[in-house]
């Protein structure tokens, strides 16, 4: 039996080309790869470290479950208080250090807070600072109010 060597070369002619179109799929990957490589490590490096001449005032987080000043401390907070109260809880309450420390001190011994260790200092440091007691001189003025004059009964 002879074999026939024209449609042995189609043959070959076509796998060459499937080939040829299958390094070019896996290239083309590849190249999308490396190219969403370099642009996380753009984003995760590059961009943060552009913003280090800026200043670091403290910011409010408008995020729901936080809704916390963003500060020193702000982590070790979230960690280790938010997880049974929420954020809110703390910014409706002020204390000086004092009063935050016996307020940690309660938790711990009703509420089964454990114990922050180093972290305590950085924790109420951020308390005492963003939370502290508001410090007012005389009662705000009176406004929105209708004045009359008292009539005499005689």
């Amino acid at each position: 039996m002879k074999r026939d060597n024209h449609n042995n070369d189609r043959d070959y002619d076509y796998d060459h080309e499937r080939g040829k179109k299958l390094i070019a799929l896996v290239v083309s990957a590849s190249s999308f790869l490396v190219l969403c490589l370099f642009y996380s490590i753009y984003v995760a490096i590059i961009i943060p470290s552009s913003h280090h001449g800026e200043a670091t005032k403290p910011e409010k987080v408008d995020v729901q479950q936080y809704d916390l000043i963003v500060d020193d401390g702000f982590e070790l907070v979230v960690q280790n208080c938010t997880g049974c109260h929420s954020g809110k809880i703390i910014a409706e309450n002020r204390a000086d250090r004092k009063g935050w420390l016996a307020t940690i001190r309660w938790m711990q011994q009703t509420q089964k807070l454990w114990k922050l260790g180093e972290n305590e200092y950085a924790i109420v440091n951020y308390l005492a600072k963003n939370y502290g007691p508001v410090k007012k001189g005389r009662r705000a003025q009176l406004t929105g109010i209708k004045w009359y004059e008292l009539e005499e009964n005689d």
